[in-house]
């Protein structure tokens, strides 16, 4: 068995930070950093005027602002987001806004979604310190406070020429974080004791640290289950170098160090989790060198069985999944599908309660998405973006943008923004499937809806803004010599 159970159990501190990987780091964050702008009314607008501006400039008559605020709110939440020049925080209405953690960049996870816990005003963040080495941190809102967890790599060996630390690989490898759904634990991937990069469980609790895992292979891509049981992951010799990696196996680590389970021993280049249909059910598909994606299948953890299983290849990043409804969207372009016998190309379903697929539509759809606010799927075609229902129905959109809507969390508004690279640049607002107003014509590279659905948050190439639900207020987020262009994910923290 690659990975076998340990029961080591270390204490700790309590609270964590960020910054980078290639770059050496300083760790003491610099809170002081803050500076403000003046929140916009919440009162709801008699009218929706479109609103087209490359530089928007706010529009409320200082007369109808509400105080400025002068600190991080007590309860939040809070916009967090990441740039060359550190990690910031702003309040909800997106004053304050606070450096939290200074250059460099931060080297784990790349998507800070994955870096904030459900809960407890929380985020566990990766980066490099000199001297030190890769170092896992917590930092904690609204203070900013930040603790060092623990060396995860101390400054690696030489590596011959043309040869990588796989270790060091692991540690920063998408995955190598994931809080428990609860948010009182956080798995993570750590090179300290051997050779390997192995599974470790941190608790906010009592700070203690516990190894799950001490195998050969470099463990990677940490999943837990809906319960908080179990923490599924796989292991790979190598992470090769752009064919593939070197597979050792998948296994399902128990949070309480009790146990191991060894699942199977793939025969392909990579296994790609896509998520949880029951506690101890996942959905999963093989890599392969030559065609991609294929065999999208099921596995439980406790019977071993496998079932629901699509062999013929397909996109690796159209895939998404409603659990609730067993219903499964993926797609097949025209240079996949050759390598199926078949050779149909298109957007299908599969129930993971019946047997076979059926095509949804023609087109082929990317960056499948799965929007649970309105029970629909949502992706990105050559011609516009499509909506396709839980029973296979898909419709096109009339979308101002190729990509995929970003939905509100109450499911009455959807927004769209486009970098340029494909389109037009811009960003559009309006209410679900009614007409969108264009709110920015420059490049935009984030966008995030508030918790509460009354803003839009997004990121241009002139800087940060938000613009209220009802269209008709757009207010720059105060950013003094922050250059937020390379700003690619914004998340929300709360207590």
């Amino acid at each position: 068995m690659a990975h076998a159970g340990a029961k080591q159990s270390t204490p700790i501190i309590v609270i964590f930070l960020a910054a980078a990987l290639a770059a050496c780091g300083n760790a003491t964050a610099a809170p002081g950093d803050a500076t403000s702008t003046i929140a916009a009314t919440n009162q709801p607008a008699a009218s929706q005027p479109t609103l087209t501006s490359a530089a928007p400039t706010a529009e409320l008559p200082a007369s109808a602002a509400p105080p400025i605020a002068t600190t991080l709110t007590a309860d939040g939440p809070w916009l967090v987001f990441n740039t060359s020049q550190g990690l910031f925080a702003a309040n909800t209405d997106g004053s304050v806004v606070t450096r939290l953690v200074g250059s460099p960049a931060i080297a784990a996870p790349r998507d800070l979604r994955v870096a904030v816990a459900p809960n407890g005003g929380r985020m566990a963040l990766i980066y490099s310190e000199e001297g030190v080495g890769l170092s896992l941190h917590m930092i904690t809102l609204p203070d900013g406070a930040d603790t060092l967890i623990t060396v995860l790599r101390s400054p690696p060996p030489d590596v011959p020429a043309g040869y990588r630390d796989e270790v060091v690989e692991a540690i920063v490898n998408e995955g190598s974080l994931a809080w428990s759904p609860d948010g009182s634990m956080l798995a993570f991937i750590g090179g300290m004791n051997g050779p390997s990069a192995d599974v470790y469980v941190y608790r906010t609790a009592d700070g203690s640290i516990t190894q799950l895992t001490n195998g050969d292979s470099q463990a990677y891509q940490l999943s837990w289950s809906p319960d908080g049981k179990y923490i599924l992951h796989a292991g790979a010799g190598s992470f090769g170098t752009g064919a593939g990696y070197s597979m050792e196996g998948v296994w399902a680590a128990r949070a309480d160090g009790s146990e191991v389970k060894t699942l199977y021993t793939p025969t392909s280049v990579n296994e790609i989790f896509v998520g949880w249909v029951t506690p101890t059910t996942f959905l999963v598909y093989s890599g392969d060198a030559m065609c991609g994606a294929h065999d999208l299948r099921t596995f439980d953890i406790e019977s071993g069985r496998e079932a629901a299983r699509v062999v013929s290849y397909f996109n690796g990043d159209g895939v998404a999944m409603d659990a609730v409804s067993g219903t499964v969207i993926f797609s097949a372009d025209e240079i996949v599908a050759g390598c199926n016998e078949d050779k149909t190309a298109g957007t299908f379903r599969l129930n993971l309660g019946e047997l076979g697929t059926t095509q949804t539509t023609s087109e082929v759809a990317r960056k499948i998405v799965f929007a649970p606010q309105v029970g629909a799927f949502f992706g990105q075609t050559e011609t516009g973006a499509v909506e396709i229902k839980q029973d296979g129905t898909a419709a096109p959109l009339d979308s101002p943008a190729r990509s995929v809507p970003l939905i509100s969390p109450d499911g009455r508004f959807w927004a769209w923004h486009s970098d340029g690279f494909i389109t037009s640049p811009g960003a559009w607002i309006g209410p679900f499937h009614g007409d969108t107003a264009e709110i920015s014509g420059d490049s935009v590279r984030a966008a995030i809806w508030s918790m509460d659905s009354q803003y839009l948050f997004f990121v241009s190439a002139n800087g940060m803004y938000r613009v209220n639900a009802g269209m008709t207020l757009l207010t720059p987020i105060a950013t003094p010599s922050i250059d937020v262009i390379d700003v690619n994910t914004i998340a929300w923290v709360t207590q």
